[in-house]
């Protein structure tokens, strides 16, 4: 930190700080200019990996299984349709953390709420908040649909886990929702693409489903083959002032 005090006067004084914590006893001239400078990235940020929409899995910390994959993601992320950085947006049933760490190089001037019940998963996002070194997603421990009461109001919305809740959770996120704000689920079970579709019918989001379906190369003996990953079903919607408002 420097100070500038008094600058082109007889009383001109040039002063810089390496510890922050004394600067706070001392008095300045006025008027005076502020300078900070940034410190420099630890010596691990070289491993700090460039953000970017669809990261390879293995990039990230994550229970077996308990991410939204790569091509998931990318499609998510394009539905929540982020038209500025300074959304205030909210991963519901976050897992590890994967679209939020994502979002964020987008959200670069706005707030990410990463909420998962799991204890565990809440340190596995903390892991990949610190290896991505992201400032601004907040983390809540904490058990749906009841964590949503306390989180400043959302212009985007992305569910990706709910279990057996899936339906309330979503009712209530609607509901906390902005105007013209954008809500994404995804499932894979049929019965939550009825419910989370018609609930978003009665609210008057004119939802959409899509349907993706992905298969990766694998490598074999004498060649490759497609695996298949799990289906997935993608809903989205946009909350639209009703014409009784």
């Amino acid at each position: 930190m420097c100070v500038l005090e008094r600058m082109e006067t007889d009383e001109e004084k040039i002063t810089w700080y390496d510890d922050l914590s004394k600067v706070a006893e001392k008095k300045f001239l006025h008027p005076n200019i502020v300078i900070l400078k940034r410190k420099p990235l630890s010596p691990n940020s070289a491993n700090i990996k460039q953000i970017h929409i669809g990261m390879e899995d293995h990039n990230f910390f994550y229970e077996k299984g308990l991410i939204t994959k790569s091509e998931i993601r990318s499609i998510v992320l394009s539905k929540l349709n982020f038209v500025t950085d300074n959304h205030i947006f909210w991963d519901l049933g976050a897992g590890s953390g994967s679209v939020s760490i994502e979002a964020s190089s987008t959200l670069t001037n706005g707030m990410i709420y990463a909420v998962e019940k799991n204890k565990n998963r809440v340190s596995l996002i903390n892991k990949n908040i610190s290896k991505f070194n992201v400032p601004n997603i907040k983390v809540i421990n904490a058990q749906l649909p009841k964590a949503l009461e306390k989180i400043p109001l959302p212009d985007r919305i992305f569910i990706g886990g709910g279990g057996k809740n899936l339906g309330k959770i979503t009712e209530q996120a609607i509901n906390k929702l902005a105007i013209n704000g954008i809500i994404v689920i995804n499932t894979v079970l049929i019965q939550s693409l009825e419910s989370v579709f018609s609930i978003m019918e009665n609210k008057g989001l004119n939802p959409h489903a899509i349907s993706v379906q992905i298969s990766k190369s694998k490598s074999m003996p004498h060649g490759n083959r497609f695996e298949a990953l799990n289906s997935v079903w993608i809903i989205y919607g946009k909350k639209e002032l009703s014409k009784n408002e």
